[in-house]
């Protein structure tokens, strides 16, 4: 939902600014071994490769991420590093992001997919709210969410400063008019999410979009 959301789905001017989701393009295949929701520590960009002729925009960082909660396959660590193709740091306004990881050399994982929205519900548990209705990229194959995505949008409660992203180009005359829609309710120009993912759900969306274990197609005959 790139604002829109890894629909989950942008905003990819602070990432520049930032992308609500970061994919690998040079990722030869779609498959996923481990999903975490992860706090961002550190990024370190390696050295811009040159190649004659061509301008790099993006190029591989190494990310330490803090493990907040692991969402699907097995990682014990409470710190891991990532490697992600990226052209600028995050913004320090990311709190949380949900990280779909690729196993790699030296105990660390590449990112396959990754989304910036991500806060904390009422009662504490983690969840991805949708504003606005998710852009064809967000989809699978190209994204990691399903067709039928709305099968597991639920009503969902957070404060509303934790989504800083859907208020962030709002200002004076730009805030939108209060009311609602099926997405989201505007008070005093204050966007908020009706509806939204919870982290829990991730793993069936992901078999729903077939991203499967890459474990599993790497014995597949």
């Amino acid at each position: 939902m790139r604002l829109s959301v890894v629909p989950l789905i942008a905003a990819l001017a602070v990432f520049c600014a930032l992308p609500a989701k970061g994919r690998e393009p040079e990722s030869p295949k779609r498959c996923v071994d481990v999903v975490i929701v992860a706090r961002i520590v550190r990024q370190t960009p390696t050295e811009i490769p040159e190649i004659p002729g061509q301008i790099i925009m993006r190029w591989p960082w190494v990310v330490d991420l803090e493990v907040e909660e692991v969402v699907a396959g097995s990682e014990k660590r409470a710190r891991i590093q990532v490697t992600m193709s990226m052209h600028s740091e995050f913004t320090s306004r990311i709190r949380h992001g949900l990280f779909l990881l690729r196993r790699s050399e030296h105990g660390r994982y590449a990112v396959v997919d990754w989304d910036s929205h991500v806060v904390t519900d009422r009662s504490g548990e983690f969840v991805m709210p949708v504003a606005e209705q998710p852009r064809d990229y967000d989809l699978a194959p190209e994204g990691w969410l399903p067709a039928n995505y709305e099968s597991w949008l639920r009503p969902i409660r957070y404060r509303s400063g934790q989504a800083w992203w859907l208020n962030m180009n709002y200002e004076g005359e730009d805030r939108p008019p209060n009311g609602e829609d099926a997405w989201r309710t505007v008070t005093k120009g204050v966007v908020v999410a009706k509806r939204g993912f919870k982290t829990s759900d991730v793993p069936t969306l992901l078999e729903a979009a077939h991203l499967s274990p890459c474990e599993a197609d790497a014995t597949a005959p």
